[in-house]
């Protein structure tokens, strides 16, 4: 309730300070805050594919955002850094500017806000999965569907109610993998239910950081 962000993003933020990864939590926080992180135009969407590419790795977007910010902040020229990359530049700064207020809101809750785990990113995704537990989502069997990129729930809505199935958005880099479990920021639907902000988790995670939550879930 202290902090201005949805109860999922809170959580992650007040775990991250016991697995000391307050840094890359604000980070990834801030960037769940901003609309779009891309700039499309039409016709360049291989190019927009391309650039992503550059940034995404095999963890999930979570990972892909520390590594755009990390660029970012280190690029001499970020305006000229950010167009040559079709990153949205204004968006990048509303980040910043959102990190820089919840760093301070934290400080305030007396948490150390300078913890990193640096290149280890178990911890991130950990924070990650104790935030956003109940968006957790299993490859389903053969990969399900003909394409093989269906996911289901690990938690139906009721003990009768079929779990859901999703599928990897086209903008996350995971699109064309197939990790074992996931959890998401959100989901969004057109003809199928699709996910957003994907992040790689290990399922043990889910029973340990919310065994409330998945007592029952399965091995």
């Amino acid at each position: 309730a202290e902090l201005p962000v949805e109860p999922q993003l809170g959580r992650m933020l007040l775990v991250s300070g016991e697995l000391g990864c307050v840094r890359e939590a604000l980070t990834v926080a801030a960037y769940m805050q901003v609309q779009s992180l891309w700039v499309t135009h039409r016709g360049q969407k291989k190019r927009l594919d391309m650039m992503r590419d550059r940034f995404a790795v095999e963890e999930g977007d979570g990972i892909m955002m520390l590594n755009i910010h990390d660029a970012y902040c280190d690029a001499r020229n970020q305006a000229k850094f950010a167009e040559k990359n079709m990153l949205n530049n204004r968006a990048l700064l509303r980040a910043g500017d959102v990190r820089d207020q919840l760093r301070k809101h934290l400080s305030r809750l007396g948490i150390i806000t300078n913890s990193s785990c640096g290149s280890d990113t178990v911890p991130i995704r950990r924070a990650i999965a104790a935030g956003f537990f109940a968006n957790a989502a299993a490859l389903a069997p053969y990969g399900g569907g003909a394409d093989g990129s269906v996911f289901h729930s690990l938690r139906a809505s009721s003990a009768r109610a079929r779990a859901r199935e999703l599928r990897i958005h086209p903008a996350s880099a995971l699109f064309r993998a197939r990790p074992n479990c996931v959890v998401y920021c959100s989901a969004v639907r057109t003809d199928r239910e699709y996910m957003r902000d994907v992040t790689v988790v290990d399922p043990d995670w889910l029973r340990e950081l919310a065994p409330h939550f998945y007592a029952a879930v399965p091995a």
